[in-house]
């Protein structure tokens, strides 16, 4: 008889929505909870598309939270001027 590995499973969900109710930002906590959304009910998703591991629901809220707060550099890649960013800091290796 073969072992068959455990499906990947979606983790710290709960962790996760803790984060966000710490958000006092209307706008970024919409943000955050968009994107956790999206994750878990898939929409918009291709199809078939798993992860290859387990996902970790809190460290991709946090990337969201950090990612939201630059409502700068969001407008400029949403407004199509996403070519005057710098992606890696000179500074930064």
């Amino acid at each position: 008889m073969s072992e068959q590995e455990e499906p990947p499973t979606l983790v710290q969900y709960t962790e996760a929505c803790e984060l966000i109710q710490t958000v006092a930002d209307d706008h970024l906590r919409a943000f955050i909870n968009y994107g956790l959304t999206t994750v878990l009910v898939r929409r918009g998703m291709t199809p078939g598309i798993n992860p290859q591991a387990d996902f970790d629901l809190r460290f991709f809220a946090e990337a969201l939270r950090a990612m939201g707060s630059d409502r700068a550099a969001l407008l400029r890649i949403l407004q199509g001027k996403a070519i005057d960013m710098a992606w890696w800091p000179e500074d930064e290796e």
